[in-house]
C-alpha cells in the first residue's frame, strides 16, 4: 500500500525534487552543508521522525500564516505539533 500512496503523491513528489534542489544549489553556493530529505506522509510526524532518526540539531519551518486573527499569524497543528514533540531545537521562520 505504501507504493500505491507514493503514486498518488508522485506529481507532488516531482515538484518538490525540483524546487528543494535548486534551493540546495543556491544554499551549496554560498558554502552551506545541506541535505535534502523528501517523503511521504503526514508532514509534522515526517518531520519528527526523520528528525529522531538522523539525530538532527535543528529543524526549520515555515510560518505560513493560513489562519489569522486580526492580521497576526498563528501557527497550525502542524507546526505546534513540530514545536512541542522534536527532539530538537526548532526555528520558524515568517
Amino acid at each position: 500500500t505504501e507504493s500505491i500512496e507514493f503514486e498518488k503523491a508522485r506529481p507532488f513528489v516531482d515538484v518538490a525534487e525540483s524546487v528543494t534542489s535548486r534551493f540546495a544549489e543556491i544554499v551549496r553556493k554560498e558554502g552551506i552543508p545541506v541535505e535534502v530529505i523528501l517523503e511521504t506522509g503526514k508532514p509534522d510526524d515526517k518531520i519528527i521522525e526523520v528528525a529522531m532518526l538522523r539525530k538532527s540539531s535543528l529543524i526549520a519551518i515555515g510560518l505560513r500564516g493560513q489562519r489569522r486573527t486580526d492580521n497576526i499569524r498563528s501557527l497550525g497543528n502542524d507546526s505546534r505539533h513540530i514545536l512541542e514533540a522534536a527532539p530538537c531545537p526548532v526555528v520558524v521562520v515568517n
